[in-house]
């Protein structure tokens, strides 16, 4: 068990030392840390602002409205076999 241990250390090191000089090569100014912090903020905000301006509807009403029509989420054999048939169709005129 304890050589387990020591095997995955090495293998962390070892790792470690491999990604390092990718990582000191391409150190941002601001350093690691607050571009990590930036990184988080900018994903948590990119879909909860449009155009710099917070959105101000629930979850349930944009579930709402980008449903627009109540259809399967999932195609049946032969709307299946339509479009193939139709792509390949088209492809060969």
């Amino acid at each position: 068990m304890t050589g387990s241990f020591i095997f995955l250390a090495l293998c962390l090191v070892v790792a470690f030392a491999a990604v390092a000089p990718l990582l000191l090569q391409r150190r941002p100014e601001e350093g690691w840390t607050r571009w990590i912090a930036g990184s988080f903020d900018a994903f948590r905000n990119r879909d909860m602002v449009d155009k710099g301006q917070p959105l101000d509807t629930s979850l349930e009403q944009l579930f709402r409205e980008s449903a627009g029509e109540d259809v399967p989420g999932y195609t049946t054999l032969d709307e299946l076999r339509t479009s193939l048939t139709d792509t390949y169709t088209a492809f060969r005129h």
